[in-house]
């Protein structure tokens, strides 16, 4: 005779584990009416630190509406820091999509040769003269790193040689539109906060 608690037990179990996955789900690809409040919320604001937020708008995935990247300076180096990536649905409002490490100049979208399908192309350096030219793919759950080139040498001084194979990878490609704003005046609701640079 089957144990009907344990069946029961088990399938409350089940639900809520169903629950909690479907809820993680739902809050990574809600919908989000302004990405730029909903990214600074999630910042610690610091009065005594300059703070810049820098955000990148271009149609990165080739569907006919402006999306838009953020990023702040608290997770910056030498070589640009992480960037959120947002993608705008046609009632307006914007889903986010996923996180990438990126140079704030080198975000270009270019499209596959015969192909409406495009790939985000970024270039993260190690110094002055050497990199990697990464290729991404717009993969459902995210982007997807299909293809990686090595550029310059970290024993070269020659910044002309890197700047022409950059120019060349990219000139296929739209760059996105760059701009800062200070934290603290977009905190403040202003309108004129940003700048482009």
């Amino acid at each position: 005779m089957p144990n009907f608690r344990i069946m029961r037990n088990k399938l409350v179990a089940t639900f809520i584990v169903y629950a909690f996955f479907t809820t993680v789900v739902f809050s990574q690809h809600k919908r989000i009416t302004d990405p730029v409040k909903s990214f600074i919320s999630k910042i610690d604001f610091n009065p005594l630190v300059n703070q810049k937020i820098y955000k990148l708008n271009n149609d990165f995935n080739n569907d006919g509406l402006q999306d838009i990247a953020l990023s702040c300076s608290d997770n910056w180096g030498n070589a640009g820091g992480k960037w959120l990536f947002y993608f705008q649905n046609k009632g307006g409002s914007f889903t986010y999509y996923d996180k990438i490490d990126l140079m704030s100049t080198s975000a270009y979208t270019i499209l596959k040769e015969n192909e409406k399908t495009p790939v985000l192309l970024v270039y993260n350096r190690y110094n002055c003269c050497s990199g990697i030219l990464a290729y991404y793919s717009f993969a459902k759950k995210g982007f997807k790193l299909s293809n990686k080139k090595e550029v310059g040498n970290e024993k070269s001084t020659d910044v002309n040689q890197v700047s022409n194979l950059l120019n060349a990878a990219f000139a296929k490609g739209e760059k996105g539109v760059y701009y800062s704003a200070d934290l603290r005046c977009l905190r403040n609701k202003k309108n004129d906060c940003w700048t482009k640079e």
